[in-house]
């Protein structure tokens, strides 16, 4: 047991390193000159199982703007289908902000790329045994052109959030992201009238899984509302977006996710970003402004333990809703009120402030 410990410690130590290098490397590419890029391209003819190099160049072809267009997407296809081949089960396939997607439209559209590769990680998952990371990696770089796939893949994984959200993605018609943060940046209208979008707005009528149709709900709300404002739609996804939250936090009233999504249509001009991040419990009392104390009436101050809650702070920094997890219930009330007082330091990511999903322990001694 011992010596399996640490080769599982050694095993992790390895591919954190692996991570941390092709994590470099990338950056690195991305600041890289036309002249580098031939160098690099030459060097591999040699040492073609150098993954640093290939990485340089994958984010060079996906980021420059010193190389055209048709020479980029031919770069890359080449390079991505050398790893899908040989490395599918690679950390940087797992990345969404690099440039390891292909897709059939938007910016570097490459269609005949995308058949190619694609065929490449069905290969892979049709062997009798598939690792984990090899069956998530295909499920990131499929998830925009073959649909039916990819719900498949999240099916057999069981995780009903993940696939609310990717019924979300086929709602609204995604077919491209941005390379460097994973924001979706085109849609095709056609995509809602398939049968499979139809199929899901079945599924999810039928339901009674509020993660799965929270999850929908929520991602609606936070992408529809970048395509709203970007233009990239017309589609009003807030009635549908307001009927599965409603849905979802009748079904589950703790789980403040539902409680914090925003369906509205955004105004014009407004942002609303990332909408909602989980920020852990220690780093956010550094940014507490205001606490308000419980109030314990006499005949429960012998009453001692701790009370864990759930709590949503609003994008203003004000606490918007707390539930509580554990901890005696004579002493649920009196935290609930007293935390629902607080104020913190704004959240922002990227410039635009955020709601937060965070978790506070009240003690009472």
């Amino acid at each position: 047991m011992r010596f399996l410990i640490l080769a599982l410690l050694t095993t992790a130590s390895i591919l954190a390193q692996d991570a941390k290098d092709l994590s470099e490397a990338y950056e690195k590419g991305r600041q890289m000159e036309l002249s580098e890029s031939k160098e690099r391209e030459q060097a591999l003819l040699k040492r073609p199982r150098n993954l640093l190099d290939r990485t340089r160049l994958i984010a060079f072809y996906t980021h420059s703007d010193k190389v055209d267009e048709t020479m980029a997407i031919e770069g890359r296809r080449k390079h991505l289908l050398w790893f899908a081949q040989r490395k599918p089960d690679s950390w940087l396939w797992s990345q969404r902000s690099y440039g390891t997607a292909v897709y059939e439209s938007g910016r570097l559209a490459d269609p005949e790329g995308f058949a190619a590769i694609r065929e490449v990680w069905l290969e892979h998952l049709s062997k009798k045994r598939v690792k984990e990371s090899i069956r998530d990696n295909a499920a990131n770089f499929l998830e925009l052109g073959d649909r039916e796939t990819v719900m498949r893949l999240i099916r057999e994984k069981r995780n009903s959030r993940h696939l609310g959200t990717y019924f979300a993605l086929i709602l609204l018609g995604v077919t491209a992201r941005d390379f460097s943060t994973g924001k979706p940046v085109a849609a095709d209208p056609k995509i809602r009238e398939t049968p499979l979008a139809q199929q899901i707005r079945t599924e999810l009528e039928q339901s009674s899984d509020s993660e799965l149709i929270g999850g929908a709900g929520f991602w609606l709300s936070r992408d529809g509302a970048m395509f709203w404002n970007r233009g990239y739609t017309n589609w009003d996804y807030s009635i549908l977006a307001k009927s599965l939250l409603a849905k979802a936090h009748r079904l589950d009233p703790k789980k403040l996710s539902w409680f914090m999504a925003n369906p509205e249509l955004p105004k014009p001009g407004e942002q609303r970003g990332l909408g909602l991040v989980r920020v852990g419990g220690s780093s956010m009392a550094k940014k507490v402004i205001r606490k308000a104390i419980p109030e314990v009436p006499v005949h429960l101050r012998s009453i001692k333990g701790t009370v864990s809650m759930d709590v949503a702070v609003g994008s203003d920094g004000r606490v918007a809703k707390a539930v509580v997890i554990s901890g005696p219930s004579e002493l649920h009330e009196i935290s609930i009120k007293a935390v629902e007082k607080w104020v913190y330091k704004q959240t922002s990511v990227g410039g635009i402030p955020v709601a937060v999903l965070t978790k506070i322990d009240m003690r009472y001694k």
